[in-house]
């Protein structure tokens, strides 16, 4: 008599992926992330691919997902998006080495904490009107470059709590109001009710 397991959480520690080629990390990845059982993944360790395209069945219960130091290479957020039970995701150190991030509309429809940590090469990231609906947290740390927070923040009435840390002055400055002088971002988060911006570069 078959078994099947009700839930798996996998943690995959310092180990790269990437030695292993191409081809078979994403085999192995994709049969992972086909399974029913699986809930939550922490992925620590280069993958150095761009993460497995979404298919049809893929994640359907996972719900909370950590890549630490996976060093993606395409636009992870285009994939993750899809998966329709996600309620908690950290990007950190490294987890994706591209410049540009994208949430399209249909993007994230239960995400409810992110964190982007870590990201030094990421400079724009663009959410789409309809993304994460149901966002309460956001945590940006250590994401040098990023330029600005996306201006449909302003439309995720959901949002509770937005914390940044070790962000360059000016990307906070652009949240704040500064001797009476709203910032240029000011109006992204005047709506959410908790704000904190820690220690600036």
């Amino acid at each position: 008599m078959m078994t099947r397991l009700r839930e798996t959480n996998l943690v995959i520690l310092n180990f790269d992926l990437h030695n292993l080629g191409e081809d078979l990390v994403l085999g192995i990845l994709r049969k992972m992330l086909m399974s029913h059982s699986l809930i939550t993944l922490w992925i620590q360790g280069r993958i150095g691919f761009n993460f497995p395209c979404y298919q049809r069945g893929m994640c359907p219960n996972l719900v909370k997902l950590t890549l630490q130091f996976s060093e993606i290479e395409g636009d992870v957020m285009q994939e993750l998006g899809n998966f329709p039970m996600l309620k908690f995701l950290a990007l950190e150190y490294w987890a994706f080495i591209g410049t540009e991030m994208i949430c399209n509309a249909t993007a994230f429809p239960q995400l409810k904490h992110l964190t982007l940590g870590h990201l030094p090469n990421l400079e724009k990231w663009e959410v789409e009107q309809g993304a994460m609906p149901n966002l309460s947290y956001l945590q940006i740390w250590d994401c040098y470059k990023l330029e600005m927070i996306p201006d449909t923040l302003r439309f995720i009435t959901t949002l509770q709590e937005l914390t940044t840390l070790g962000m360059p002055r000016q990307f906070n400055d652009r949240l704040l109001v500064v001797n009476g002088e709203t910032g240029q971002d000011y109006h992204k988060v005047c709506h959410i009710p908790s704000i904190e911006l820690l220690h600036q570069r």
